[in-house]
């Protein structure tokens, strides 16, 4: 529950700070999520064993 909370309060300042414009605050959000994605798999590639990358799901790719 704090964690949708949190995803809400974020949601709610990326609207204010592009005015509104929900599909701009969605593609900021989107841009800052594959950034953080980035930032995780380049840990996990410098320090192996640090971090578990498991990809699941309808997004997955085999």
């Amino acid at each position: 529950m704090a964690e949708e909370v949190e995803l809400q309060h974020a949601a709610e300042k990326l609207i204010a700070r592009h005015g509104g414009d929900m599909l701009k605050a969605l593609k900021a959000a989107m841009l800052h999520n594959g950034y953080l994605e980035g930032q995780i798999e380049q840990i996990a590639e410098a320090v192996p064993g640090l971090i578990k990358i498991h990809y699941d799901g309808p997004m997955a790719s085999n």
